[in-house]
């Protein structure tokens, strides 16, 4: 298995009883402006009082199951995946340019980036009510986590609007993305599968120091769940 959402050898619960690639499901809703023109992070805007990580310092930038819980409101969580490599769906993916749109914790979406270490987990509950994903990714410096923000903001706002498909041999799922917005130093994307619609999940995206920190939140009605996610791991990189 080459990584957690690899469309042939992983798949995951979704809320509509069926059995999804992973990584394929993510939406995005709760965006508070929309960007024009390209969105590049503001280095005045930096959190200044996230130190510099070392890789043994990730798993306690990652949010327990229970704070997972808390923050969705699930009445209780199971862990599906728990990974520290990158995933790769390259070659299950209809426009490769858009797949760090789609999905999380890609391979070839970090790659050259200069990351040097990830932790990633997928979890959802037994109702298919949520699914979530949380990653944190440790850079070499902090100038090459903050570049790796304003390519993924360019990449995501290039995609708005378009639409990508995951296809293994068995299954295919077509997935609309949304605008893009970037408040408060947070990317913030809205992408929907065509045949649920009603199914939403948030993709968000900041950096700190030299981490990258991104997160998927799905549940019916969409919810705010991926940024919350995400400001709770910066608040524990602060420390």
């Amino acid at each position: 298995m080459v990584g957690h959402n690899d469309a042939v050898n992983v798949v995951a619960r979704r809320s509509t009883g069926r059995l999804l690639v992973t990584a394929a499901c993510l939406l995005t809703i709760g965006c508070s402006s929309t960007v024009s023109g390209n969105a590049v992070r503001d280095p005045r805007v930096v959190p200044v009082d996230v130190p510099v990580l070392r890789e043994s310092q990730l798993d306690d930038v990652m949010l327990s199951l229970d704070e997972l819980a808390d923050v969705v409101g699930a009445a209780e969580l199971e862990t599906l995946v728990d990974d520290e490599v990158m995933s790769d769906n390259l070659d299950v993916a209809s426009d490769p340019d858009c797949l760090g749109a789609v999905m999380g914790a890609e391979e070839s979406v970090y790659a050259d980036s200069g990351w040097t270490a990830v932790r990633d987990q997928v979890v959802a509950d037994s109702n298919d009510e949520h699914w979530i994903e949380q990653t944190a990714v440790l850079f070499s410096s902090d100038a090459e986590a903050s570049r790796f923000y304003d390519q993924s903001a360019s990449a995501w706002e290039e995609c708005a609007g378009y639409s990508v498909t995951i296809e293994d041999t068995d299954l295919s799922y077509v997935w609309g993305i949304g605008d893009l917005s970037a408040d408060d130093d947070m990317l913030v994307q809205v992408t929907t599968e065509e045949e649920s619609p009603d199914w939403m999940c948030q993709h968000a995206l900041s950096a700190a120091s030299n981490l990258i920190v991104e997160t998927w939140a799905c549940t019916y009605g969409g919810s705010d769940g991926a940024i919350d996610i995400a400001e709770r791991m910066l608040d524990n990189a602060r420390g």
